[in-house]
């Protein structure tokens, strides 16, 4: 009797633990049948709800050895429309939710704070709007990601109770309240990433941030940070990552940051720092990233640094640095980009900054460098920009420069350089700007130029180039802008560049071109467009580049769209302009739109402009002469002034 007792209690649990298992597995499948409903996305096709395949085989879905789903992850799936509520309700058991990358809307879903075994929440990046509830409750919580969203209201404090946290991703979140960094968060010993960029904190970084010893990454920029840094956070001796830019810190640079032996990646750009580069700083063993940028540090820099083997980029621009740069800097390390811009350093430019072969980007324009051109340059095929304007730098620039194969920029203007180009430039396809004005070059511009056939803009004015212009230059069909203005050329302006249909700027001015002197030709393709501008400028009141133009346009391209129809024209005029003269000054606007014709060949010469203004000149009628009265003359309005 007791073993039939025993055996049916045995079978009522095993029918209990059936029905519940049932339920629980109708439960999860009710809840993907939800998200099915609440949102659209291609990928959610494959979860056939109505099939015999069980939800924990669903694409994205995970499920422990009991067949209950821990784990969902849908991020990236472009999907859109709102979350359905409840998730936990449907999933107790749920242990990582990832949704991220997704067009979702509307507020963050206030149940998902009852998922009590909650250890990862990924919601970045989902265009989520309104205020954050108290997270407390999810005390497992590891990894939180509410990155790249619009929350308002006050930042959630109540995340420095969830003491198991390991990562905390707030990035680029700039609705919420004004908030200061208390001391409390400390209590966060276990936090290895803190990224808390653009969150609009504001008030000092409390010192209490060198007790979280385990952080490898500290991300705080673009908030109101003021103050200075804390030297406590040398004691982070795990930190990997240390961004601060765009704050409003000040004061020096603690030496204490010379202890981050870790450090990669240090970023203090754009802050109103002072005093001079650490040196502890610049002998980081394995210091990746060095970026410094507007700020107002002085002195030198250190020496140490071209000992590094590791360095990949150095941003110095926009300081207040002098004396000389280390003289082997990128001798030892694979520099990737360097930028010493807008200094007072002086002497020689570094020699072997492209050693390692994978230097993209060197700048150092606004300088008081002098010495020649290291030849070495000439042979960095990595290079895509070689920027070296307003310095002191002489001698003949090296051939192998001007035919870098992937360089697009080169800016060597206002300097002392002498020298003729070299028909290498021939080789520099992937060349969009050559910028060499304000030298003195001098020889015959080299037809070869034509074979740097993505050349969009040519500044070789204020030289001493002599010859013709080559009629080659005829093929570069993306040229916008050539400029060859105060040098010595001569022989006739080819043909040929009346069929460069983007130039919408030529300048072969004070040359010894025949055309130039004795025809209207060189006019036609410069003077003539420059004063099509003027002209918009003075009837519309507004400067060549406005915000209300819109994106990626000028006063041109503005003025050109709205003379198609009365009302736009009436739109673009200047208010100030008397009623009495607008059918003229519409007639004199119409002659600035055909003065800035994209083709050259469409442009008026500087002849037909003169007589279609006499034409247009309200002054030639009788009805003028009355508003020349003295009585009269309160009425006529000043131009707008030109700025």
């Amino acid at each position: 009797m007791a073993q039939f007792l025993f055996s049916s209690i045995v079978l009522l649990f095993s029918l209990s633990a059936l029905r519940l298992e049932a339920r629980a597995r109708d439960d999860q499948a009710q809840f993907l049948s939800l998200m099915k409903k609440s949102l659209s996305g291609n990928l959610l096709a494959g979860w056939d709800l109505n099939g015999s395949k069980p939800v924990c085989n669903f694409t994205g879905v995970e499920c422990n050895s009991l067949g209950s789903v821990v784990k969902i992850d849908v991020s990236g799936w472009s999907l859109s429309g709102r979350f359905p509520e409840d998730v936990c309700t449907y999933f107790p058991e749920l242990r990582v939710l990832r949704l991220g990358h997704n067009h979702l809307h509307g507020k963050f879903p206030d149940s998902i704070t009852r998922c009590s075994f909650l250890e990862e929440l990924n919601m970045t990046s989902m265009n989520l709007t309104g205020p954050l509830p108290d997270l407390s409750p999810l005390t497992s919580l590891k990894l939180l990601d509410l990155s790249y969203n619009y929350f308002t209201g006050e930042f959630p404090l109540s995340v420095t109770n969830l003491t198991n946290l390991e990562l905390l991703n707030f990035n680029e979140n700039g609705g919420f309240s004004f908030w200061q960094l208390p001391e409390n968060f400390s209590k966060l010993t276990k936090l290895k990433y803190m990224i808390l960029s653009t969150c609009n904190i504001q008030g000092r970084i409390p010192e209490s941030i060198g007790n979280m010893t385990a952080l490898v990454d500290l991300e705080l920029s673009g908030n109101f940070f003021t103050g200075k840094i804390p030297a406590q956070i040398g004691l982070l001796k795990n930190l990997r990552m240390l961004e601060l830019y765009y704050n409003q810190l000040v004061g020096e640079i603690p030496e204490e940051l010379g202890n981050l032996t870790e450090l990669v990646d240090f970023d203090l750009s754009v802050n109103f720092l002072t005093g001079e580069v650490p040196r502890s700083i610049c002998s980081l063993p394995k210091l990746e990233v060095l970026q410094l940028y507007n700020n107002s540090l002085t002195g030198s820099i250190p020496e140490v640094i071209a000992n590094s083997t590791t360095l990949r980029i150095l941003s110095l621009y926009d300081n207040s640095l002098t004396g000389q740069v280390p003289k082997d800097l990128g001798k030892w390390s694979p520099m990737n980009a360097i930028d010493l811009s807008e200094n007072r350093l002086s002497g020689e430019l570094p020699a072997d900054i492209c050693n390692g072969g994978k230097l993209l980007y060197f700048c150092a324009l606004d300088n008081m460098f002098s010495g020649g051109l290291p030849e070495t340059y000439g042979s960095c095929l990595s290079l895509l920009r070689l920027r070296i304007s307003r310095n002191y730098l002489q001698g003949s620039i090296p051939e192998g420069i001007l035919g870098l194969p992937r360089v697009s920029i080169i800016d060597l203007g206002y300097n002392n350089l002498t020298g003729s180009l070299a028909k290498t430039i021939g080789n520099a396809k992937n060349l969009s700007e050559l910028l060499l004005q304000r030298n003195m070059i001098f020889g015959i511009l080299p037809p070869e130029i034509s074979h740097a056939i993505n050349l969009v803009k040519i500044d070789l004015s204020n030289n001493l180039l002599s010859g013709p212009v080559p009629s080659e230059i005829g093929n570069l069909r993306r040229l916008n802008s050539l400029v060859l203005q105060k040098n010595k050329l001569s022989s006739s302006i080819p043909d040929t560049l009346s069929s460069l249909k983007s130039l919408n700027l030529l300048d072969l001015s004070s040359n010894l071109l025949k055309e130039y002197a004795y025809s209207s030709k060189a006019t036609t393709k410069c003077d003539v467009y420059s004063f099509g501008v003027v002209l918009m400028e003075l009837i519309t009141g507004k400067k060549p580049v406005e915000a209300e133009f819109g994106d990626s346009k000028n006063i041109i391209n503005w003025v050109s769209s709205k003379v198609e129809t009365k009302e736009g024209v009436m739109e673009v005029l200047d208010k100030q302009i008397s009623a009495s003269f607008k059918d003229e000054i519409i007639k004199v606007l119409r002659i600035a739109v055909r003065c800035t014709s994209k083709s050259p060949a469409l442009r008026p010469t500087m002849v037909e402009v003169v007589r279609l203004l006499l034409e247009a000149d309200p002054c030639r009628l009788k009805s003028c002469k009355s508003l020349n009265k003295p009585k009269d003359t309160e009425n006529v309005t000043k131009p707008p002034k030109i700025t």
